[in-house]
């Protein structure tokens, strides 16, 4: 590593650790994990988990209420249960969540080294923020874009497997779905079939436990209070005051997006980001297109895609839980405050932060400059050498990750974004 990458890894680490340490100062330990561990619990017991949201006393007092806000899709009743394991105890359920949330993003990591052969897949996979706070809080959305990621990496391998891995992440549609459209925009039926598939197997058995329709199970998931409130959106939160219309709005540009960059396999994780769900927990699939940053030498353009959202979250956590208590200790409205900031700063960084990110998504597009023309000769120079004789073909085959125009250039990260080669005919 030269002194940029050193710096450049050094300050991802640092800014990883603040993001941390500014988001733990938060009482956020398993704020979500109850409510999705009790959703899959009430489902395995037969009980329809939708109409008991906010409902108490529980009706299982060993399970609990619901809160208000918390659901899944009725598929997820079944599938989450390899996340938030419903069949076992909640405080057992907690410590099979936490495992197996480093054992995917180990796997995850292990997997990027070995196709990209680039220490800094080990950097960026080292210490995630985004990630740990996921965990920290019970959210399955670090797991969630563990799966995408090998998804992506393993692309044209494997198709059983990744369709396994893209079903079990439609748990979080808003997460998943700009994948299923690069897939469709790419045709990998076998991908896309098989996935749907498993979900709607899924959704089947979930319905047949307790004792609905598929459709009344779907109707009830509509119905029910999921909250979430404005953080769904998307980037046009600011001009659109309908979340719903906000929401279209950003998928549509999202969905415009992955189809100006179908070739690249980053763009549904840039997409990802900005269209339905800006929230720091499913930031994590930024690593993907922040490998390809530093492939590209935008160091810069790196730090900002892996860390960038998550700090400017967290301070935006941290400094409104200081003007609460500020409002407090100055007697004025705390709900006030609290509504003034949310508009002026959580929306407006966030917002800043999806277009920079769909800046930075056009200029990976654009093609690496053509070599500089190499100077004219000087009349003391000396005589040019002969031309040597053409290379003879040869029958072996190239490196996977040799670049195919210089060999000084960056080899491409994953060989996967690059189109086969025409097959010859054969004789």
């Amino acid at each position: 590593m030269n002194g940029t990458e050193r710096r450049t890894a050094a300050l991802i680490v640092a800014l990883n650790l603040l993001s941390i340490g500014l988001l733990l100062d938060r009482d956020i330990f398993f704020t979500d994990f109850d409510g999705q561990w009790r959703l899959c619990a009430y489902a395995l017991r037969g009980l329809d988990p939708y109409p008991l949201i906010g409902v108490a006393p529980p009706v299982l007092v060993d399970v609990g209420v619901i809160p208000r806000g918390w659901g899944t899709a009725p598929w997820g009743l079944i599938l989450g249960n390899l996340f938030y394991a419903g069949f076992l105890p909640i405080d057992d359920a907690k410590i099979f969540f936490v495992v197996m949330n480093f054992i995917l993003l180990t796997a995850t990591a292990v997997l990027f080294y070995l196709e990209t052969k680039s220490h800094w897949a080990m950097i960026l996979f080292a210490c995630p923020a985004s990630f740990f706070i996921s965990t920290v809080t019970g959210n399955a959305g670090g797991v969630i874009c563990c799966l995408l990621l090998m998804c992506c990496l393993l692309r044209e391998r494997r198709p059983i497997l990744k369709a396994l891995m893209l079903s079990l992440a439609m748990i979080k549609p808003q997460v998943a779905l700009a994948f299923c459209i690069f897939f469709l925009l790419e045709r990998r039926w076998k991908i896309l079939l098989t996935a749907a598939a498993i979900d709607l197997g899924a959704w089947l058995i979930s319905a047949r436990i307790v004792e609905r329709t598929p459709i009344e199970l779907l109707k009830e998931f509509f119905g029910a209070n999921v909250g979430g409130g404005s953080q769904f959106a998307g980037i046009f939160t600011l001009i659109v005051d309908n979340p719903m219309h906000s929401i279209a709005l950003s998928m549509i540009v999202g969905a415009a997006f992955i189809l100006t960059l179908r070739k690249k396999i980053w763009a549904p994780c840039l997409a990802s980001a900005f269209w339905s769900y800006s929230y720091f927990n499913e930031f994590f699939l930024l690593a993907l297109p922040a490998l390809e940053c530093v492939r590209l030498k935008m160091f810069r353009a790196a730090i900002v895609l892996h860390v960038g959202e998550t700090l400017w979250t967290t301070i935006a956590l941290w400094h409104r839980r200081m003007l609460e208590l500020g409002a407090h200790n100055f007697f004025i409205d705390n709900r006030l405050i609290t509504e003034i900031f949310r508009l002026e700063a959580w929306f407006e960084v966030r917002t800043i932060f999806c277009l920079i990110i769909i800046a930075i998504g056009f200029v990976m597009r654009q093609p690496s400059p053509p070599p500089s023309p190499p100077s004219p000769r000087s009349p003391q120079s000396p005589p040019p050498r002969s031309p040597s004789p053409p290379p003879t073909p040869s029958t072996q085959p190239s490196p996977p990750f040799q670049s195919a125009t210089s060999s000084q250039a960056p080899p491409p990260i994953f060989l996967l974004c690059q189109p086969a080669p025409p097959q010859s005919p054969s004789s």
